[in-house]
């Protein structure tokens, strides 16, 4: 099956730390990500982050589930593992590296198998709205209030 990768970046007028305090917030994704219509945290750390977190989402072509494992470095990076769900493969990276002037590059690199074949126009598609709007959708929440 086909493995899909690409990353998309923009800039936010914040510090990374605020950022990084609204990405992982999954409780609240829901109200500004557009695709992601639930999260349900199963493990928190000691820290008092997320460990694994079960999320629904509506890409257009279908709804889908999966968990993901994520481990931090903060407040700089979101690193997330496929632990199960509706595709063969789901890895994610968010990254927020300073971008002077108060402002911050966030970026997030997606590597998705999902078990089936995907036309190209498809893989285009989700692309813009799960991977573009993801960011923008970030962007928009952090500078927005």
């Amino acid at each position: 099956m086909a493995l899909h990768e690409a990353d998309h970046e923009t800039l936010v007028r914040a510090p990374a730390q605020e950022i990084f305090a609204v990405l992982t917030d999954y409780e609240r994704l829901p109200e500004w990500q557009r695709s992601v219509e639930r999260c349900v945290v199963l493990s928190v750390q000691p820290d008092g982050l997320a460990s694994e977190v079960r999320y629904e989402a509506d890409l257009l072509v279908r709804r889908v589930t999966y968990t993901l494992r994520h481990a931090y470095q903060r407040p700089h990076r979101i690193l997330s593992e496929y632990v199960t769900g509706d595709f063969r493969r789901f890895d994610g990276d968010w990254t927020l590296d300073d971008a002077g002037d108060g402002r911050t590059a966030a970026r997030l690199w997606l590597r998705i198998d999902p078990g089936v074949p995907i036309p190209g126009r498809i893989v285009r598609m989700l692309h813009e709205r799960v991977l573009r709007a993801a960011v923008d959708d970030l962007r928009e929440r952090v500078e927005g209030g």
